[in-house]
């Protein structure tokens, strides 16, 4: 089931959203940072699905244990993010499962379309991605590419 946030003006901002702004000399971006609003719980998924999700899931929470703990930073170098790829037609409850994984790990939604970073600048679309990045980084947020 998709989900279609209405986009915030900085008016339109409440104590659970973040509009986070970035100004450069050719665009205005913003980026909405929001609670998610799913958990598992509110998910119909197949047993192997939901497992495999969960596995992924289990690396990222666990890891410092795992790493630091258990010492297997001294083999392998441990984590520091995680990246899913959820695909499926449309309507198959990709954006439900990213607001439930962001819920899982306690991080707020940045909920992002690509078309909005590209730029027909040189150099701009890599520093809106920059600049994506960071501010999922200080908002504590899992970033979604819708």
């Amino acid at each position: 089931m998709p989900i279609n946030p209405v986009p915030l003006s900085k008016k339109g901002v409440n104590n659970d959203q973040t509009v986070l702004n970035k100004k450069n000399s050719q665009t205005m971006i913003d980026f909405m940072v929001k609670e998610p609003i799913y958990t598992f719980k509110d998910m119909v998924l197949s047993k192997e699905t939901f497992d495999k999700i969960q596995d992924a899931l289990a690396i990222f929470q666990y890891r410092d244990k795992v790493f630091d703990e258990w010492k297997l930073s001294s083999v392998i170098k441990k984590p520091s993010n995680l990246c899913l790829n959820l695909y499926g037609e449309s309507g198959t409850g990709k954006t439900m499962a990213a607001n439930a994984i962001a819920s899982q790990l306690n991080f707020k939604l940045l909920q992002v379309n690509y078309a909005d970073i590209e730029s027909k600048y040189v150099g701009e679309t890599s520093k809106n991605l920059v600049h994506l990045f960071q501010s999922a980084k200080d908002k504590n947020s899992l970033i979604l590419f819708d």
